[in-house]
């Protein structure tokens, strides 16, 4: 990023960035044209963070910008307006930005000598076009755009909303931005990797050796399902296999179940284009790992939900794990995981494997040791044994659903495992099941129901499975506290 600093640096001595030379004021239809610098039509989820739709007429530039040519947001570090912090956009950043350029709402601006403060500065992935929006104060809202290569500029007055929007956009950018800076973005032999989540991150991973050790590789960093690092270590070795060539990329997925601690660590060797994977695997994050034997891997891609997905020959089943998180895929990615946090993982997996209107029509026993687990963190059967009260069944599962009494619990299907003598129910366990991932996509409130969308999706892929969204709806009680209505097909 040295081109942009000194850009910067010589735009900001001869006010290049605060005074602009005004374009003629053409306009185009968006329709048809790739020269429009428009917006395209979106679509927002409605939890919130994601983009809102619209179209319209766009300014024609004479260099055919268009609004995805702006990757990479930058911050100042050293001095104003130097990109010393850069974050890229992510693709549902890149929806946001292209909501808030609607250029049918932009008017040609005069010229402005001095008074601008930049909230958002972008630029493309050459370092040749840039985009800034300005709080102008009494000027209002302004758009300038820069055209390195040809030394043209112009500026435009825009409504007070962009405003608003660009600063909403440009929030997560900085934290993302300074956060691979000042937590320990570190280079390895094949670009290094990129912590953009130290948040997600425990101190004790932070202070490990085999953290340590994969800040040295060309790594991907998974700290209990979630990746914390870049996908472009995953993108430079995917190019480097599709160009034929050699290079490696690192697994590392910390594990915490409980209190106990574990690493399994995939190494990912391309040789010529051809790529093996060895798997190494232990209880301490305090050692090196050891390797066992390579085994060819076929058909390696990532996936457009971030997942890593190849065949090889260690599994007869395809193989694929998430190496992109959601923050740089969905701009309410954070929002998403506490939806589904507070009110899906509580009741995952049972009241979620089918739909139901009623309660009742569930077992109810398995919904109590589901919610058991989330409330304790353990199972029932390390308090109860295998005889469970039927008063603490009746009132943890009373506290999350309505209509739950002692009749509904003894029905006929657990008539026969009752013990009226102690007052509990006999269960021996054996559920059984597979995988099963969901997630949360948007949700809506309608007076005091939150009516929660999700989707069931392929948990080596992250590809939603066809037909397989639902939606909770949830009584939002006065005191915080909130009860399970339902859980419907959505169609």
């Amino acid at each position: 990023m040295n081109q942009i600093k000194k850009w910067m640096a010589g735009a900001l001595a001869a006010g290049l960035l605060l005074t602009f030379a005004a374009c003629g004021g053409e306009t185009a239809s968006a329709s048809g044209n790739s020269g429009d610098f428009s917006a395209s039509e979106n679509t927002s989820h409605s939890g919130d963070g994601g983009a809102s739709s619209g179209s319209g007429e766009g300014v024609h530039l004479s260099n055919s910008w268009q609004t995805e040519d702006f990757v990479i947001a930058g911050f100042s570090k050293d001095g104003p307006g130097d990109f010393g912090y850069q974050a890229r956009l992510t693709s549902e950043e890149q929806k946001q930005l292209s909501s808030l350029l609607q250029t049918d709402s932009w008017q040609e601006a005069e010229p402005v000598e001095h008074g601008l403060s930049s909230v958002l500065d972008l630029c493309d992935e050459e370092e040749k076009r840039f985009l800034s929006v300005y709080d102008g104060g009494d000027l209002g809202t302004l758009i300038g755009l820069r055209d390195e290569e040809s030394g043209e500029s112009w500026l435009f007055s825009a409504p007070g909303q962009v405003l608003e929007d660009a600063k909403a956009l440009a929030q997560p950018l900085e934290e993302r931005a300074k956060g691979e800076q000042t937590e320990g973005t570190s280079s390895g032999s094949a670009g290094g990797t990129e912590v953009l989540f130290p948040q997600l991150l425990s101190d004790e991973v932070k202070a490990s050796p085999l953290y340590a050790e994969a800040l040295t590789r060309p790594s991907v960093i998974i700290f209990d399902d979630q990746p914390v690092t870049s996908r472009a270590v995953v993108d430079r070795f995917l190019q480097g296999v599709e160009e034929g060539g050699d290079g490696e990329l690192y697994l590392y997925s910390f594990i915490t179940p409980g209190e106990e601690r574990s690493c399994l660590l995939i190494r990912l060797t391309s040789k010529d284009g051809k790529v093996t994977e060895s798997l190494a695997s232990d209880r301490s994050w305090d050692k090196g790992l050891t390797f066992d034997n390579s085994y060819a891997v076929t058909k390696i891609q990532l996936t457009e939900y971030g997942y890593l997905t190849y065949e090889g020959e260690s599994s007869s089943e395809p193989t694929g794990y998430q190496v992109v998180n959601d923050r740089e895929l969905f701009s309410d990615a954070s929002q998403r995981q506490e939806m589904k946090e507070k009110y899906m993982d509580p009741i995952f997996p049972t009241a979620l494997s089918g739909h139901w209107d009623d309660p009742a029509d569930m077992s109810l026993l398995w919904v109590f040791e589901d919610l058991y687990y989330y409330e304790n963190g353990g199972s029932p059967f390390d308090e109860y044994g295998t005889d469970w009260p039927v008063e603490e069944i009746v009132a943890l599962l009373s506290r999350y659903f309505d209509g739950i009494t002692r009749e509904v619990i003894l029905s006929e299907e657990m008539a026969s495992a009752y013990d009226s003598q102690t007052d509990t129910i006999h269960y021996e366990g054996g559920r059984g099941g597979g995988p099963f991932c969901l997630r949360a996509t948007s949700w809506e409130t309608e007076g005091d129901l939150l009516i929660l969308h999700y989707e069931h999706y392929d948990c080596a892929t992250g590809i939603p499975y066809e037909n397989e969204q639902s939606l909770l709806t949830i009584r939002l009680m006065e005191d915080g506290s909130f009860r399970y209505l339902s859980n419907e097909a959505d169609n």
